[in-house]
C-alpha cells in the first residue's frame, strides 16, 4: 500500500514501487484486477485507505496552490464517493484514470484538482476507452468460442455413445408408433363391433313391432 509520508525512507521506497506499478498500467490489464465492490466486501477499511492515499499521491504531484487541491477531508469524502458510484470498476482502473487524467488525456485540469474534475475523467474513461476495450474483449471471446466449436471433435468413445443413443431413439420411436397402431386397430374393431351389433338388433326390433 502507498505510504503518505515521503520523508520516511521506507515510505520513499514504497512510493518508488508504486510509481513503477503505475507506469505499466493498461486498460486490459486493469480489467483483470479485483472489482471495487469485491474489495469493499472483503476489506472496506483497507479499500478506503488505499484509495484515499492514491488520490493524495496525485493531489501532491500537481503544482497547484493549496486552495486548488483537495483537502484531507475532501480526499476522504471523494474516496467514498468513488467506491459507491463506480463500484463495478476495478481498483487499477481508478489508478489508470488518475494517472492519465493528470496528463490531460480526459480533459484539461483548468488549474484545479477536485471532485468535479475527477468525476469528469471517470465518465470520459467509462464512455470512451473502457467501453471500446470491453467490447473488443467480448468480440474476441465470441470468436474464440466459434473457433473452438468449429474445431471440436468427438473421441471414438463419444461417437460410439452418440450412435447408441440415436439407435435407442429410433427403437423408442418405433415402439411408440406400434402402440399408436394397436390403439387405432382396437378403436376400429370397437367401431365395427358396434355397427355389427346394431345391424343384428335392428331386424329383431322390426319383427317385434310387426
Amino acid at each position: 500500500m502507498l505510504q503518505s509520508d515521503p520523508s520516511n525512507p521506507a515510505n520513499k521506497l514504497a512510493q518508488v514501487t508504486f510509481i513503477r506499478q503505475q507506469m505499466v498500467l493498461s486498460v486490459p490489464g486493469a480489467l483483470t484486477t479485483p472489482q471495487l465492490s469485491k474489495i469493499r466486501k472483503e476489506s472496506p477499511e483497507d479499500l478506503s485507505e488505499a484509495l484515499t492515499r492514491l488520490l493524495s499521491f496525485y493531489n501532491n504531484q500537481l503544482n497547484l496552490a493549496q486552495e486548488k487541491r483537495l483537502s484531507s477531508f475532501q480526499t476522504a469524502l471523494l474516496s467514498n464517493e468513488i467506491i459507491t458510484r463506480y463500484w463495478y470498476l476495478k481498483f487499477d482502473e481508478i489508478a489508470y484514470v488518475l494517472r492519465e487524467g493528470v496528463t490531460g488525456k480526459f480533459g484539461k485540469l483548468y488549474g484545479t484538482f477536485d471532485a468535479m474534475t475527477i468525476h469528469g475523467w471517470m465518465d470520459a474513461y467509462i464512455k470512451g476507452e473502457r467501453d471500446s476495450v470491453v467490447e473488443e474483449q467480448a468480440l474476441q471471446r465470441a470468436n474464440a468460442y466459434k473457433d473452438s466449436e468449429k474445431n471440436f471433435k468427438y473421441t471414438e468413445e463419444e461417437l460410439e455413445g452418440v450412435q447408441k443413443y440415436i439407435e435407442f431413439l429410433k427403437q423408442f420411436s418405433g415402439y411408440t408408433e406400434g402402440i399408436k397402431d394397436e390403439v387405432s386397430k382396437d378403436s376400429a374393431y370397437q367401431e365395427y363391433r358396434k355397427q355389427y351389433l346394431a345391424s343384428r338388433l335392428q331386424p329383431e326390433q322390426t319383427n317385434k313391432a310387426s
